[in-house]
């Protein structure tokens, strides 16, 4: 029997399986352990104590043997197993639309808000996960980390736009909202000025020129 094992809760010398989870983020453990037997032998299954799991995927397994003194009697395995939690990081660090600015971005700050002309008929953004781990959508879409989003068309008026940072363990999720105002079209079909003609209003749109009897063309401008 084991007398004590470390980075397990729980310990009985009776238990000879356990699950350890640790943090998303660290670095490696180290497996030690003591018999109650006062000449038997430690030992280590596959002779390694130390343990990193990569997070979010599978498992590390390690073990403390005691073999007792008796060569006819059977040793005894205390197996752990070594997993590490996912990260559940899902804002982002950084939000750039293709042309113009949202202002100030801040991964807590979950709405932003811009104009464009009537020319700009889409926008890109490209987005940045706060960690590696971080997967992105923008307007349903997926969009790698640092890359641009696709052309989303923009109608004139109010256009909103959702970009989602979902974490490692798939269930945390940050979604920012991005409100574009593209401008209405210029309906004005008013002309500003006229060349030639006397007492121009934009109201007036007919009029009546009379030139010299002597001399060359006139040009129309306006």
């Amino acid at each position: 029997n084991a007398a004590s094992l470390t980075q397990v809760t729980g310990f009985s010398s009776s238990k000879t399986t356990y699950s350890v989870s640790l943090p998303a983020s660290g670095g490696a453990v180290t497996l030690s352990g003591t018999c109650a037997g006062t000449f038997a032998t430690v030992s280590y299954v596959s002779g390694t104590q130390s343990a990193n799991p990569t997070a979010c995927v599978g498992t590390v397994n390690r073990g403390l043997i005691c073999t007792p003194q008796d060569p006819g009697a059977s040793s005894k395995t205390y197996a752990v197993a070594f997993s590490r939690a996912c990260f559940a990081i899902s804002t982002l660090s950084n939000l750039v639309p293709d042309a113009g600015s949202l202002g100030t971005f801040s991964s807590g700050t979950l709405t932003y808000s811009m104009t464009r002309p009537y020319s700009d008929g889409s926008i890109t953004l490209t987005p940045s996960g706060s960690h590696s781990t971080t997967t992105i959508t923008v307007d349903g879409a997926a969009v790698a980390s640092g890359s641009a989003s696709g052309q989303i068309a923009l109608n004139p008026g109010s256009n909103s736009i959702s970009v989602v940072g979902t974490a490692q363990d798939g269930t945390t999720k940050t979604t920012y909202t991005v409100s574009v105002t593209r401008t209405l079209p210029e309906t004005n079909n008013n002309a500003a000025s006229l060349t030639q003609v006397t007492g121009f209003s934009s109201s007036k749109t007919t009029y009546s020129v009379s030139l010299p009897a002597a001399g060359g063309a006139v040009t129309l401008s306006g």
